[in-house]
């Protein structure tokens, strides 16, 4: 296998074993708090992170890395990481 392969079969493994039809760990969140982080570039709509934050108890929040994919903590680590080193360090 050639390292490309391995890299493209490590990220979507992580999706082949997802259970079909979704997750119930979801269905009642745990109670603490969250910093969901996501990029305005990102395949995902922001409004997930959002509204993700918002269902985690306070202090939980969203952090919307302008221009940033997927990724945004590998595009943006220093913005990223001290956000979350302020969030934690908060709590």
């Amino acid at each position: 296998m050639r390292p490309s392969d391995a890299t493209l079969n490590g990220a979507i493994d992580y999706y082949r074993a997802l259970p079909l039809g979704g997750l119930r760990l979801l269905d009642k969140p745990p109670d603490v708090a969250s910093l969901a982080v996501g990029g305005t570039a990102d395949i995902v709509d922001v409004e997930l992170y959002k509204t993700t934050s918002e269902i985690f108890p306070a202090p939980s929040r969203a952090l919307i890395i302008e221009g940033a994919g997927h990724w945004p903590h590998r595009e943006q680590p220093a913005l990223v990481l001290g956000e979350i080193a302020g969030f934690t360090a908060a709590l």
